[in-house]
């Protein structure tokens, strides 16, 4: 049966569960890979009998849709699915759905790949059901030969981060503007939207630069290294073209630890002298998002903004 890649299904918003999202060779080293910098979501059927096991991965859909469809192809009854992470040579499974033993099984399949790995599997609750671990210290690095095809995320995030003290700086309407757009930019390069991440930092760019550029400069900021001017034209279309961010809802019990760590800032921007004006009020934009359910909105900012106090804190 000749399946779809991950990256195919990326624009089908309205597909079913007959779509298949099983990786092998190279693309799965790639989202693999992925895990290094952010949770994936997979499913996992083990084989039974002379059925191979098959491994889904994909850049966006969630891990229950790929956890049914990939049952549905393989055909067999017992499927595992959820999130993982890369943490230096392990792959740390956290499952929505558990299967017992397929630590092992896992390991096989990923080292019949060229992926030599070391698998650990939590349950929900971040207990560890099982594991299966050796050392690969003599090993070669499974991703080595990939290069830096994957890296066009962290090279957004790199040109987010010179603009980022412009960004937190800005006062007023603009600045407000300016702290949801750089919010989306990081929403969709966390989550693999490269066009998208690309129009939306590109936007941040072109907007810092005007700031700087006029009366309404924050005082003490020094104007970032940013790209050539783009033609004005060429600006104002990809302003008209680019994306609504996508709000992720989180629940309850998800935006709680955030709101303690909101709280405790508060507490220190409170003490930040003249910076505590502006530093509370990009405090009161991470209320906003967590009001609005956008957990990852709220920690990355609230990420920006501890690092603006430990800088105020040190000063002082």
């Amino acid at each position: 049966m000749a399946r779809r890649t991950a990256d195919e299904d990326d624009d089908d918003d309205d597909d079913g569960d007959d779509k298949q999202y099983v990786v092998t060779g190279e693309e799965l080293k790639k989202l693999v890979r992925l895990g290094r910098k952010r949770p994936m979501p997979f499913a996992f059927c083990p084989s039974n009998g002379d059925d191979e096991s098959l491994f889904a991965t994909h850049r966006k859909k969630p891990a229950k849709k790929i956890g049914k469809a990939t049952k549905a192809d393989s055909g067999q009854l017992k499927v595992a699915w959820g999130t993982f992470v890369i943490v230096d040579r392990v792959m740390v499974l956290t499952c929505d759905r558990e299967l017992p033993s397929i630590a092992k099984k896992l390991k096989k399949h990923m080292r019949a790949e060229r992926l030599p790995l070391n698998i650990r599997v939590l349950d929900a609750s971040g207990r560890e059901i099982e594991s299966d671990i050796e050392d690969l210290t003599g090993e070669a690095d499974p991703f080595a030969d990939l290069g830096d095809e994957d890296d066009d995320g962290d090279h957004l995030q790199r040109r987010l981060q010179r603009v980022k003290d412009a960004v937190l700086a800005a006062r007023g309407h603009e600045g407000d503007r300016l702290r949801d757009l750089m919010a989306s930019a990081l929403r969709a390069t966390e989550s693999g939207s490269r066009d998208k991440a690309q129009k939306l930092v590109a936007l941040v760019e072109r907007d810092v630069r005007r700031l700087m550029m006029s009366g309404a400069r924050p005082a003490g900021i020094v104007m970032p290294d940013l790209p050539e001017v783009e033609d004005k034209e060429e600006d104002e279309e990809d302003e008209d073209e680019a994306p609504e961010p996508e709000p992720v809802r989180a629940s309850a019990a998800d935006r709680l630890p955030l709101a303690r760590r909101l709280n405790a800032l508060r507490e220190r921007a409170e003490g930040a002298g003249e910076a505590a004006g502006r530093l509370m009020q990009a405090l009161g934009l991470v209320a906003r998002s967590l009001r609005d359910g956008d957990a990852e909105a709220a920690a990355s900012a609230l990420d920006r903004i501890e690092a603006a106090i430990e800088r105020v804190e040190a000063r002082a």
